[in-house]
């Protein structure tokens, strides 16, 4: 069961879903949110977004990812979402859209990666022990 609900009225509705995480934790509500963009902009993503589709026909788009160990003292951060990222438009080619791990930490390796291939998706996920994001294959 899920809820799709924009609590501050900020645009980003985040959507909250039960996952069981197995014995020892059991079932934990998980939040995951859609932002759209639709011009050029640099933007941190909130924590809780976990999909964000790109429609942009000119300028680029850089994004920066929140921390991969999540926020002490929100409970769903325990159980982190994967990002994905969607060149919705088909503009990648043209626009590229980079994305950066937060501050001292890294995207599998390195520090920031790039959608260059149009209507090209990128799933991310965080490991919270090291601080690090993976594209899994």
């Amino acid at each position: 069961m899920s809820a799709q609900i924009d609590w501050d009225r900020s645009g980003v509705s985040l959507q909250s879903t039960r996952v069981n995480l197995g014995p020892s934790i059991g079932w934990v509500d998980v939040a995951g949110g859609s932002l759209s963009i639709s011009a050029a902009m640099a933007l941190a993503l909130p924590f809780g977004v976990a999909l964000v589709k790109v429609n942009v026909t000119a300028g680029a788009v850089v994004l920066t990812l929140p921390s991969a160990k999540g926020v002490l003292g929100i409970p769903p951060s325990l159980a982190i979402v994967p990002v994905t990222i969607v060149d919705e438009g088909g503009h990648a080619q043209a626009n590229p859209i980079t994305i950066n791990a937060a501050p001292g930490e890294t995207i599998s390796g390195v520090p920031s990666i790039s959608i260059a291939t149009n209507f090209a998706t990128v799933t991310l996920r965080s490991n919270p022990t090291d601080g690090t994001w993976s594209v899994p294959q």
